[in-house]
């Protein structure tokens, strides 16, 4: 066999190994990606969930300020 036979092999060998990789790495990724779009989904509710608690608790104490002001009058 001739070197430039040899090198076409090769590249052929390293082509298809590459193709292979690069098919193997974008699974991977779409799994990260899948991921993460459910964390930020989890965090975006949790989020919500922490704000609605807070409003609650404000009002209940905005509502006992305002029972203490009028038991104060």
């Amino acid at each position: 066999m001739s070197i430039e036979t040899e090198v076409k092999a090769v590249e052929g060998e390293v082509k298809a190994e590459v193709v292979k990789v690069e098919a193997d790495v974008k699974a991977e990724v779409d799994k990260v990606v899948e991921a993460v779009k459910a964390a930020v989904v989890q965090i975006k509710a949790e989020e919500k969930l922490f704000l609605r608690e807070a409003e609650l608790e404000f009002l209940k104490a905005q509502m006992e300020i305002q029972r203490l002001t009028k038991v104060a009058e």
